[in-house]
């Protein structure tokens, strides 16, 4: 039942890039601690309270702070029209709720953690997927569906592709479901936010920070980073 939900939230969410800005895909992500919250509290009980919905709300708004503080001039647009971007920001709303389905199923269907082998689990999603769409992919190779799905694939790119999934998939998703499990899925989803505060910190002293560069988005990105901070320990 998971495994699809996680294959459906990381096509969207892929397929988002191509369509929107890297901007408006980063504001738009932080909803996903909103469907998480929501879902938390009607399938697995998490605890809920105006203050943590407050703490939530605080961290996307802190979120939104830093994503614009760092957008630069936009050119990450490109050529898009109007119509890309709309379609763009849907996928990327869709991926953020798939990807709190999929947070709060490993909660609902899953034991309390001594009893849960996390590496079978994630084990499991992964060979779902790839019987799944591996036999998808095998079949539509063969009769020649999707022919710009194949145009650039070649050794360097797979291996890529497998680094990627290693580290950004396997390794992540592994220590992110643990987390999920010793805590809740709204406290490990809001959690990755730390990243934001860490990020800047360390651009900051690698003097390669644009939203130095001006007053107001210093001040901006300040506060977001507040923010956030903020709303993570108002979640715990």
């Amino acid at each position: 039942m998971i495994a699809p939900v996680w294959f459906l939230a990381q096509l969207a969410f892929n397929y988002s890039l191509a369509y929107t800005s890297v901007t408006s895909n980063s504001i738009l992500s932080t909803s996903s601690s909103v469907f998480t919250f929501a879902l938390s509290v009607w399938l697995v009980n998490e605890r809920y309270s105006s203050e943590r919905l407050a703490a939530v709300f605080a961290y996307v708004l802190g979120s939104a702070l830093v994503t614009l503080a760092d957008a630069g001039d936009g050119s990450d647009a490109g050529t898009r029209t109007a119509a890309d971007a709309r379609f763009g920001d849907f996928l990327t709303v869709v991926a953020a709720a798939l990807y709190a389905g999929y947070t709060a199923g490993i909660r609902y269907h899953l034991p309390d953690d001594p009893k849960v082998s996390m590496l079978l689990f994630l084990g499991a999603v992964g060979a779902w997927n790839l019987v799944g769409v591996g036999a998808f992919m095998v079949l539509a190779r063969a009769f020649g569906f999707l022919p710009d799905l194949y145009a650039n694939l070649h050794w360097t790119v797979f291996g890529f592709a497998v680094g990627k999934g290693l580290f950004d998939n396997v390794l992540s998703d592994y220590l992110w479901a643990r987390a999920v499990l010793l805590t809740s899925p709204t406290v490990a989803s809001v959690g990755l936010s730390m990243q934001i505060p860490m990020a800047a910190a360390v651009e900051a002293m690698m003097g390669r920070a644009r939203w130095m560069d001006t007053a107001t988005a210093a001040g901006t990105m300040l506060v977001g980073c507040g923010l956030v901070m903020a709303g993570f320990l108002g979640v715990v």
